[in-house]
């Protein structure tokens, strides 16, 4: 909750930050994610508006994962509603309405206290009244941009961690929200966020590590390999033969250089320790080079990657082997994004991979897909150009494979996505 009661200093700066609110959102040019990539991965990372989030912490300035980690933290992803402070105002929990608000207001100005108040969780009497005469503390995008705001500004003030602990009051709180940031960095990747559609908000984590469709190659790679319980291969070796659940996962991130301990209990530790679980586990399911996990105990467990599209690429055991499984129907207890992976980027060049596999089924669907679609209608395939990669789709890249002499398996990765952009048209 938000427990400031007399940071006027910050109040006064976030408030000279206000000025403009007033002014239509406009769209920051020249960017380097696209930005229906970002609002997928904002959805998939359980942010309850993504449009709105985007657009209003781009018009303040604030950086976009400091503005989805001050969300979850506060509020779930940002479900407008009040929140449930140990005080005597009778106004708690439950949606914020115009109507619900004056009454919590009435009871706040009887001095029965104030509660955390929408998305961002203002709490502080000035911020509410400086709500108020935005349009109300009630309206979602006026409590995002109060909140985003003062955030804003503290953190200019005082840096991320403190600039958190003082929009909370209480050090535990940066504490807690920290990871949270660092994951959403991960997660969002290049994209993460903007001051006045061009600068940092705040020195953060690099993000230059590789791309998640690097990890999901690397253990696609190995498909058709044996199983076998304590196999660990070392990472200089480039092909192995043979892997148990966590060695998979282990091997194809040091092959990357991305520092992750080995066994999946401590595997699903350091995913813990980042910040990175996703809940539901479910909706890793839809979230490639995401990892799932069965842990009910330390002792006894699994780790498989999601492909993204309702399967999975796993060492499952002696009798499989090395191969894809459904997700689905299985006994999964956890799922985290790995960090130090680069999820949801899209580069500037359209020529550039843009880091995940594309096939069916289930259905995927994207700006990505659209963009192969797009590519294949130009080089004179008949493909409809509708951002859903179905049979249809998958039947042109197969023909398409086979007449360049590739691995006809229709699926459109790195080396299938540049043929497209580079191969001459025959």
């Amino acid at each position: 909750m938000y427990l400031l009661t007399s940071h006027a200093r910050e109040a006064d700066a976030a408030g000279a930050e206000n000025k403009h609110l007033r002014h239509p959102v406009t769209e920051r040019k020249g960017a380097t994610v696209n930005d229906a990539d970002l609002l997928r991965m904002m959805k998939e990372g359980g942010i309850v508006k993504p449009n709105d989030t985007l657009r209003v912490s781009r018009a303040v300035g604030l950086g976009l994962p400091f503005a989805c980690a001050l969300l979850e933290q506060e509020s779930g992803g940002g479900k407008n509603e009040f929140g449930h402070d140990n005080v005597p105002n009778p106004v708690k929990g439950g949606p914020v309405t115009k109507d619900r608000y004056m009454e919590y207001k009435h009871y706040r100005q009887m001095g029965l206290g104030a509660n955390g108040v929408g998305p961002t969780q203002l709490t502080w009497p000035g911020y509410q009244d400086r709500a108020d005469q935005l349009g109300g503390c009630w309206d979602y995008d006026v409590n995002l941009r109060v909140g985003f705001s003062v955030l804003r500004a503290l953190i200019r003030q005082n840096g991320a961690y403190n600039g958190f602990w003082k929009y909370n009051g209480q050090e535990a709180y940066a504490k807690q929200v920290m990871p949270r940031v660092v994951k959403w960095q991960t997660l969002l990747g290049a994209g993460a966020g903007a001051v006045n559609g061009n600068q940092p908000a705040v020195a953060t984590h690099p993000l230059s590590g590789p791309l998640v469709g690097d990890f999901v190659a690397l253990c696609l790679a190995q498909r058709g390999d044996r199983y076998l319980w304590g196999a660990k291969p070392p990472a200089s070796d480039p092909n192995p033969t043979a892997f148990d659940c966590s060695g998979l996962v282990w091997w194809a991130l040091a092959r990357l250089r991305i520092p992750f301990p080995q066994g999946s209990w401590n595997q699903l530790q350091a995913c813990r320790r980042a910040g990175t679980l996703i809940q539901p586990y479910q909706r890793a399911f839809s979230i490639q080079g995401t990892l799932l996990f069965r842990h009910d105990t330390p002792a006894e467990g699994h780790v498989a990657v999601s492909l993204g599209n309702g399967s999975t690429m796993e060492a499952r055991g002696k009798q499989y082997g090395v191969n894809e499984w459904p997700s689905e129907k299985r006994h999964w207890t956890h799922a985290a994004y790995v960090p130090g992976l680069r999820y949801g980027v899209t580069p500037r060049e359209p020529i550039r991979w843009p880091g995940r596999f594309i096939m069916q089924p289930p259905e995927m669907h994207g700006s990505d897909v659209r963009r192969w679609q797009t590519r294949m209608r130009a080089r004179g395939w008949m493909i409809a150009v509708d951002g859903a990669y179905g049979p249809a789709s998958e039947s042109v890249c197969r023909q398409f494979q086979a007449e360049k002499g590739l691995e006809v398996d229709g699926i459109v990765g790195p080396t299938t996505w540049h043929a497209a952009f580079a191969a001459p048209v025959t």
